[in-house]
């Protein structure tokens, strides 16, 4: 009997042993990671890591709004959450739901988001930095960007081509950062009841004649502006043809003169700003010069001899191993040397000065470079079989 009770004493102890440990480890695992909760309605849940004091926004549908800082549910931790995470399928940050993050230095905002409420991110004076998607189209006001009245210093907007976020950023004097454009065609997505312009920053890779024009049902209209927003011309209604293939029956047609190095930004909009557009837009030159060397192609990442083939013809004609054209609505020009062909086609945004590189060791001209012209370059005495051995078996 007393054997019996001394092994259930035990058996006591070791149940109470385990059960310390099991509360211990919830509560470090507490400590650690708040629960998650569904604050929100539209199945939104957030969960906090407190020890990389980062906050997650999931779920689908908007975020719930609130009238003052401080109130939203993660509140016993805002001062502390160094990263937010906002996931897809959440469409919307609610009105002052991180407002008073002092700590936040970084967010991370999911594509599917389309509404930045007021005061979302109100008085967070290390949020220097934030990113929005093309699918934004709707922003309640400029508390990221500022600190109560005062704009934050170092603020960036980042933001893309043809946004409403880049309209919302240049309307308001956010500084931002957008990259340049290409020549040619653009996607323009205008939803109804924004006002907005859609913005294509453009540096001009080579001083010439351009042209911004659209051929639309959507009633565009269009505008150059200089880097700092000075309109340098607009159109409305163009009825009358420039000199340009495709043009005869654009909305909106703008002839400009560009100069090298400058930014401007190619702009349209829509009479109508109660009506959703999507239409195409192009910018194209018209009339630009560029110029340098023809050379050999003599290694397999592309790398050009520094000699220029003086023995190289331009669309039949011979040159001196260089060339200078005068680009309009021709832009496909072929290169030959010693029987090896190139077609080169001309874009403004490589620039005024492309060096052409021929794979002068191609003589059978199959983009493949190979025995059989080996053998033909030795029997014709080429002196560019020097290059052979480092583009056996090339192909491009």
């Amino acid at each position: 009997m007393e054997t019996s009770a001394l092994v259930l004493n035990n058996d006591v102890i070791t149940m109470k042993k385990r059960v310390t440990a099991i509360i211990l480890t919830a509560v470090m695992l507490t400590a650690t990671f708040a629960v998650c909760f569904s604050a929100f309605a539209n199945d939104i849940q957030w969960s906090y890591d407190s020890l990389s004091k980062t906050l997650y926004i999931t779920g689908s549908g908007d975020m719930e709004s609130y009238d003052e800082a401080y109130a939203a549910p993660w509140g016993e931790h805002i001062l502390n959450i160094e990263k937010l995470i906002i996931e897809e399928g959440v469409t919307s940050v609610g009105a002052y739901a991180f407002s008073g993050a002092t700590s936040l230095v970084d967010a991370e905002i999911a594509d599917s988001v389309t509404a930045i409420e007021k005061g979302a991110f109100s008085s967070t004076p290390a949020l220097t930095n934030l990113t929005l998607s093309e699918n934004v189209t709707s922003i309640g006001d400029v508390s990221f960007a500022k600190i109560g009245a005062d704009d934050k210093v170092g603020f960036t907007l980042n933001v893309l081509p043809g946004s409403y976020a880049l309209n919302y950023a240049i309307e308001n004097e956010i500084p931002f950062n957008c990259n340049s454009v290409s020549s040619g065609e653009h996607n323009v997505k205008i939803t109804q009841k924004t006002g907005m312009k859609a913005y294509y920053p453009y540096t001009a890779k080579v001083s010439g004649d351009f042209v911004f024009y659209s051929v639309s049902m959507d009633d565009p209209i269009g505008f150059v502006y200089s880097s700092d927003f000075v309109q340098l011309a607009k159109n409305d209604d163009h009825s009358v043809s420039l000199t340009y293939s495709g043009m005869d029956n654009c909305d909106f047609a703008i002839r400009i003169s560009l100069e090298k190095g400058k930014t401007y930004y190619f702009t349209t909009k829509i009479f109508n700003p109660n009506l959703d557009a999507n239409y195409k837009v192009y910018i194209k030159p018209l009339s630009y010069t560029v110029s340098g060397d023809i050379k050999a192609v003599i290694a397999k990442d592309g790398s050009l001899s520094d000699d220029v083939l003086t023995d190289a013809t331009l669309d039949g004609v011979a040159t001196d191993g260089s060339y200078e054209l005068t680009i309009t609505d021709e832009n496909e020009f072929d290169f030959e040397c010693g029987g090896a062909r190139l077609t080169h086609f001309f874009s403004p945004d490589d620039g005024d000065n492309v060096d052409i590189g021929i794979v002068v060791c191609d003589v059978n001209n199959d983009c493949v470079v190979n025995a059989k012209d080996y053998a033909r370059l030795l029997k014709t005495n080429s002196p560019y079989v020097q290059y052979i051995e480092n583009l056996i078996n090339y192909s491009y």
